[in-house]
């Protein structure tokens, strides 16, 4: 449900920043686009986190990135929750290889949110039925939630498969590191690959 919610305000967003946008492309005289690193565009991507999903929008203007999801990671028997959000800005450079396909660079600072809900043992219980005792575990759930500040950096590649309503749609497809409290150590790394589509122009 939430995916799905998610795609449709992608696409609509996509529209509107085409419209908006309309007449900024730069092309060169064989109508390739010019290769300026600038990038005007609207992408929606799914994340393959481990054990879990993401979904992240992205807006390109010019050099500016600015981009934003929602994860939901591994989940067990005694993890109940396991999600987080983040926002974060940076810059952006795109290269284009012919008419069709690009490369491009993002990298910049954000925010990130996580929340764990935790249903764990504390201690036993016994009742008594129909004179037998019976013994069963006990729970506690326990909720933790922080914010961090970090750096990520993420190539990726485009593929341009058509215009449809005025924009210029794109199969993206590319790889994030996420590198928590700037610490570039295992521990505070997130990488994923990630896939979507893009409206630009």
């Amino acid at each position: 449900m939430k995916k799905n919610f998610l795609s449709k305000v992608g696409m609509a967003l996509g529209i509107a920043l085409c419209a908006l946008t309309a007449n900024a492309q730069e092309t060169t005289t064989d109508g390739t686009n010019a290769n300026n690193g600038k990038a005007d565009a609207f992408s929606i991507d799914y994340m393959g986190i481990d054990g879990g999903f993401g979904i992240n929008m992205d807006i390109t203007a010019g050099y500016l990135d600015i981009n934003g999801g929602w994860i939901s990671g591994k989940t067990n028997d005694y993890i109940k929750d396991n999600s987080g959000w983040q926002i974060c800005v940076g810059g952006n450079y795109r290269y284009w290889l012919g008419k069709s396909f690009f490369i491009e660079g993002k990298a910049g600072v954000g925010y990130y949110h996580s929340s764990v809900e935790m249903r764990l043992p504390s201690g036993t219980k016994t009742t008594t039925i129909l004179g037998k005792s019976h013994t069963s575990t006990t729970y506690t759930t326990e909720k933790e939630s922080n914010g961090e500040f970090g750096l990520y950096v993420s190539p990726r590649a485009g593929l341009h498969v058509g215009k449809i309503a005025g924009c210029d749609w794109s199969i993206v497809a590319g790889y994030r590191w996420d590198f928590i409290k700037f610490k570039f150590d295992k521990d505070y790394t997130n990488d994923y690959f990630t896939i979507g589509i893009s409206a630009g122009i």
